[in-house]
């Protein structure tokens, strides 16, 4: 909350202390989307006495609410009344009821302050448009523990993956054609060596694909001596292998252009930064952090240039744990994050969406023994430093797939389902207008 005095702004935590605590009580008045909660919600309060000299009463405080609407991901407008505040033994009590055409969340918030103060906050309610289509798509084969990657020519490109949970990884690659709903064989960017857990990505301005690190399976220990090289594969033209560049498989990773950021994976703890070009891949910068994670997600953020979000499900014999950090990626230094998810999940899949969110998808959580699959979708905003659960799922849910964007449309391909099966099937959710 930002409380401001005379021009000056201060933070709830710093101004609390002295002049104002503004408590606020959540009571559900009905919801049809249990998914959605008043504990999603970032509102502000408006509380402004007409002249500072006035003390304030029931009758000279004015108070008023508004709602954010971000208009990058088409938020629906939501009605707000809110009532007159109430003064009884030194507090203000008032309650909002906010609307949408289904949804009905009311906030009943005290208000302690001091007579010469305005302060103000906001209100944010997230309603996506989002859709989901009936349509479900299908790849070539099945896979789990793939990369998929946009192409030069607006496809979608997927390597290697297991396509049975003891089957060793392929080495084909296959496109999806987003537009046409068609997926079809890529012999021409066979893999010299087939992989899962693994990256892969086109060079920008370049038929070449890079592809780097994994293992021949799933989730079973390599030894050091079987790191996969990297190869750079362009149609018509011999794989060319890098043996001196040997990575993990399991790690997190994005890029940005030709740059490629990496971090952790199978018994691997370090953050690397690393230049890729047509005939060579280069290491720029290897910094061990210490923390040993695997099955987890990397990503550049959209809206803080030079930063990346690491987000990581982690569980021991005792108490499963959240690790969240912003990572910068011109020195690697690990900044903690108070980002956590919805729910707790690993080999789940992340990506960018709109103009500085992120959208999760899938995984597994460990209970007793066992992985747990989800098909729960979560965006997370971390220019406020929120998670909210979507009140859409996947149809399967799955682990080990994978997720693309492109502007209103999200894919969800491959991966493994409650049965461990591999399966095929493609998701698809869009914007509505």
């Amino acid at each position: 909350m930002d409380f401001s005095h005379e021009g000056v702004c201060l933070t709830l935590k710093k101004i609390a202390p002295l002049l104002v605590l503004a408590a606020v009580y959540v009571g559900l008045a009905s919801c049809d989307r249990p998914e959605i909660s008043a504990g999603d919600l970032d509102y502000r309060i408006e509380v402004i006495s007409p002249d500072p000299a006035v003390v304030l009463t029931s009758d000279t405080l004015s108070l008023s609410f508004r709602v954010v609407p971000d208009d990058s991901l088409g938020f629906n407008r939501i009605q707000v009344r809110g009532r007159q505040p109430v003064f009884s033994d030194g507090v203000y009590t008032t309650s909002i009821l906010m609307s949408t055409a289904d949804t009905s969340i009311t906030l009943y918030i005290d208000l302690f302050l001091d007579d010469r103060l305005r302060i103000r906050d906001s209100v944010t309610f997230l309603h996506l448009r989002l859709r989901k289509d009936p349509v479900i798509s299908s790849m070539v084969h099945p896979r789990a523990g793939h990369s998929t990657t946009a192409g030069p020519d607006g496809k979608w490109y997927s390597t290697g993956g297991v396509p049975g949970w003891f089957d060793p990884a392929l080495n084909s690659t296959e496109s999806f054609d987003a537009a046409l709903r068609i997926s079809s064989e890529e012999p021409s960017y066979s893999l010299q060596y087939g992989r899962a857990g693994h990256g892969s990505l086109f060079l920008i301005n370049s038929q070449t694909l890079a592809v780097f690190g994994g293992g021949p399976r799933l989730y079973q220990p390599e030894r050091s001596d079987s790191l996969l090289p990297f190869e750079l594969i362009s149609p018509g033209q011999p794989a060319r292998i890098q043996r001196q560049n040997r990575i993990t498989r399991e790690f997190a990773w994005d890029r940005l252009e030709n740059q490629i950021f990496l971090h952790g994976g199978y018994s691997a703890s370090a953050f690397c930064r690393l230049s890729a070009s047509e005939d060579s891949v280069r290491t720029e910068l290897t910094k061990p952090n210490g923390y040993s994670l695997d099955e987890h997600t990397l990503n550049v953020l959209p809206a803080a240039p030079g930063f990346l979000f690491l987000g990581a499900g982690y569980f021991d014999f005792y108490d499963p744990l959240m690790y969240s950090f912003y990572i910068s990626a011109g020195t690697g230094r690990f900044y903690l994050s108070d980002i956590f998810y919805q729910e707790l999940r690993k080999d789940h899949a992340s990506a960018k969406f709109g103009s500085r969110f992120l959208i999760i998808s899938g995984g597994y959580l460990q209970e007793n023994g066992s992985r747990r699959l989800l098909n729960s979708l979560e965006i997370i905003d971390p220019e406020s430093g929120r998670t909210y659960r979507l009140p859409y799922s996947l149809t399967t849910a799955r682990a080990a797939h994978t997720m693309v964007t492109s502007g209103k449309d999200i894919w969800v391909l491959g991966g493994w389902n409650r049965e461990q099966q591999v399966i095929t099937t493609i998701e698809h959710f869009y914007l509505a207008d």
